[in-house]
Formats: structure tokens, C-alpha cells, sequence
């Protein structure tokens, strides 16, 4: 994780077995880089920070549990899955929100992100998936909406009708039509208040 250049990278999973946990390499796909905003940067390093401080003090009383893990008890020992989603469970029951699974966050951050517009690609391979249908088929139900809002700034970008004053009729000679149509050259300026004058 680097925390300056806003990134952390994947290379691991842990694997639970009676209840002990174990680490392992991932499939290939899952291993990856993710970029960070420089929100979660912050909150990443100040999680940083508290574990160090934390360190320095269980250590005093030599009880600190020393572990590879960022995310750790207050003395150091790892957090087990099943606490962290029963914590999770009982952090939602007092926020008063409808009832979510900690999973479904991933899923819930990867809906919002394709309805901000970013590519299906870009969200493929945050997610870990082996290929861009995966995401598409999974994202089913986000794709419409999509789909709406690109035909909504596809006509967004269609030159409409605005109200114009006519400071000097143009005549066209008849000669410039060809078939029925004249080609014309424009030239705009737009003034300090705003306003254009095309001649």
C-alpha cells in the first residue's frame, strides 16, 4: 500500500478453516492494484497512525500481538472475518439504515460507480473480474439507467434554438446555391457580458 501515490495492491487473500484463518495467494485475476481517493488515503493513514501508537503501548505491557495485518484489535491481533461482519451487522442496526450485508458494499460501490459513467472496464477490474461480461451480466439490472443517460447527453450536445436579434439581414446570392443548398463561413466573438455576435 502506498498511501503518497494514492494505490494499494491485492496479493493476498485469507482463507477460513474451523474457524482458523490462513493466508494464500489469490487467483490470478484477483490479484490487483486500486487506486485510492485521497479521502480514503487520509482515513487509511489515520488508522496508520492509531495502530502505531497502539503498538507502542501494548508493547510497554508486552502485549502486543505482532501480525501482517493493516486492519487489528486494539492489541495488534488480526480481526477475524466472522467479527468483522457481525460488527459490521450491528453498526447498521444502530444507523437505523434498511438491513445490508457487508458484501453487498462491494456491490453497492460498484452500481454507484457505473451510474457516475465510469467504464465497465474500469469497474471490471476493480472487482477482480476475469472479463468485462462478468461485470455486465452482474450489472444487469444498472444498465438501463445507463443507457438513459447516454441517450440523454447524446441530444444534450445537439445545437437547439436560441433567441437571436438580426443586426443585418444576409442575402445570399442565387449563384452560391447548389441543388438547393449554400455552404457559409461563420465567424463568432463573444463579448465581455457574455453575449455572441456572429457575422
Amino acid at each position: 500500500m502506498n498511501l503518497a501515490d494514492l494505490w494499494l495492491r491485492i496479493s493476498a487473500q485469507i482463507v477460513e478453516v474451523a474457524y482458523r484463518l490462513y493466508g494464500e495467494a489469490p487467483k490470478a485475476d484477483s490479484v490487483r492494484t486500486l487506486n485510492l481517493s485521497e479521502e480514503s488515503a487520509e482515513v487509511l493513514g489515520q488508522g496508520r497512525a492509531k495502530r502505531a501508537k497502539a503498538r507502542e503501548e501494548w508493547s510497554a505491557a508486552e502485549a502486543w500481538v505482532e501480525s501482517d495485518r493493516f486492519f487489528t484489535h486494539e492489541n495488534g491481533e488480526p480481526l477475524h472475518p466472522d467479527w468483522v461482519s457481525r460488527r459490521f451487522k450491528r453498526l447498521v442496526e444502530l444507523s437505523g439504515l434498511p438491513p445490508v450485508r457487508l458484501h453487498d458494499l462491494r456491490h453497492i460501490s460498484a452500481s454507484l460507480s457505473l451510474l457516475q459513467g465510469n467504464d465497465i472496464k474500469v469497474v471490471q477490474e476493480r472487482l477482480g473480474h476475469s472479463s468485462r461480461q462478468i461485470t455486465s451480466d452482474t450489472y444487469t439490472s444498472v444498465l438501463p439507467e445507463l443507457a438513459r443517460r447516454e441517450a440523454e447527453s447524446m441530444t444534450s450536445v445537439i445545437p437547439r434554438s436560441v433567441s437571436y436579434d438580426v443586426l443585418r439581414p444576409l442575402a445570399l446570392p442565387r449563384k452560391l446555391f447548389s441543388d438547393g443548398m449554400a455552404v457559409v463561413y461563420a465567424d463568432a466573438t463573444r463579448n465581455q457580458d457574455g453575449v455572441w455576435t456572429v457575422s
